[in-house]
């Protein structure tokens, strides 16, 4: 059996792609299966705490190390101290914006990976042509996609979308 994840303080309705097993409410378990990969650095930057701490959770449960960012500018004094491999922002945050931020990261850090990340969106192909980033994850759907993606960009796939 694959393994469980419990989080805390997630309403069903947020995560309802997911394959979930639980209550609905407070506290829900999600069964995760993925092949651990090497500790790879993961920078999660989203304004929403909710969002932090899931993708946080879900992503140290299959062995990444996460550090997360409120915003850009939090983001890019994050990697000014410790380069991540990789970078998931969401798209729409105050501030600067995801899309400032992966295009200042693509300008000033080409070999890190970015994930643009929005609610917004379905897939990468309706992304707005000024997001540039490796590849993209849809708040809400499975986190097998998110994990499908990463495996996919970290074997070497880095030409972003232009």
């Amino acid at each position: 059996m694959p393994p469980a994840l419990k989080v805390r303080g997630v309403p069903s309705a947020k995560w309802s792609n997911f394959d979930q097993t639980g209550t609905g409410t407070e506290c829900d378990t999600l069964r995760i299966t993925m092949a651990t990969p090497a500790q790879r650095q993961v920078l999660v930057v989203d304004d929403d705490p909710t969002i932090r701490t899931c993708l946080t959770q879900l992503l140290e449960s299959v062995g990444y190390d996460v550090a997360t960012a409120v915003d850009g500018v939090e983001a890019l004094l994050s990697i000014n101290e410790s380069a991540p491999d990789i970078i998931i922002s969401d798209l729409n945050m105050p501030g600067m914006s995801g899309v400032d931020l992966l295009s200042e990261i693509r300008r000033h850090f080409p070999r890190i990976v970015t994930i643009a990340m929005s609610g917004a969106y379905r897939n990468g192909g309706e992304l707005p042509s000024e997001v540039m980033a490796h590849g993209f994850y849809a708040k809400g759907e499975p986190p097998s996609n998110l994990y499908g993606t990463l495996a996919q960009l970290l074997e070497g796939i880095r030409s972003p979308k232009a």
